[in-house]
């Protein structure tokens, strides 16, 4: 092989041995960097979901204001189809649901089921309404992040985090509301 030939296949190797070991030495994502790029991830997703989300507020028993309760629900069909909870929304004699630009519409309750504590109501207007798709519930894994964002208490769009604790549980019978 002629020396030419031998100092193009050396310097070939050592650019090839320089560019493996820079690329493999590159420092991964960092602790800050995985962090903010979740943190964006979280906030996109609750803007995203923001405008579906509502407000019930439920009118108990006639003349006891006791009876009055306050929740959250999610839109989830253009339509005006919101899902909520069964004891928020169990036995009521009103219920209104309350959107993010502050209209107030009456609700009607579609069906409820107290075992897994899950109302379906429905509201009306012209335009349609903005939507949170529901997700195929199979397909979710104990352990997996949730989001949550609601109105606990009626203090609006509250935002917290956690984890799905498990699947398939309905509230125990003789548990009560």
């Amino acid at each position: 092989m002629p020396k030419k030939n031998l100092y193009i296949h050396v310097i070939l190797i050592c650019m090839s041995v320089l560019l493996v070991s820079c690329a493999t030495s590159m420092d991964p994502p960092g602790d800050r960097e995985i962090l903010a790029s979740m943190e964006n991830a979280l906030v996109e997703i609750v803007t995203r979901s923001k405008p579906a989300i509502v407000g019930i507020f439920v009118r108990g028993e006639e003349g006891d204001s006791s009876g009055d309760r306050v929740g959250s629900g999610f839109i989830f069909r253009h339509e005006g189809y919101i899902l909520t909870n069964h004891h928020v929304v169990h036995d009521a004699r009103s219920i209104t649901a309350t959107l993010l630009d502050g209209s107030q519409l009456a609700a009607d309750l579609v069906g409820t089921d107290q075992n897994t504590d899950v109302a379906v109501l429905k509201i009306a207007r012209d335009a349609p309404f903005p939507t949170i798709p529901l997700a195929d519930s199979s397909r979710v894994r104990v352990g997996q992040l949730a989001i949550a964002i609601g109105n606990p208490f009626g203090l609006d769009y509250t935002v917290t985090t956690g984890v799905v604790s498990g699947k398939g549980r309905s509230i125990l019978r003789g548990f009560s509301f």
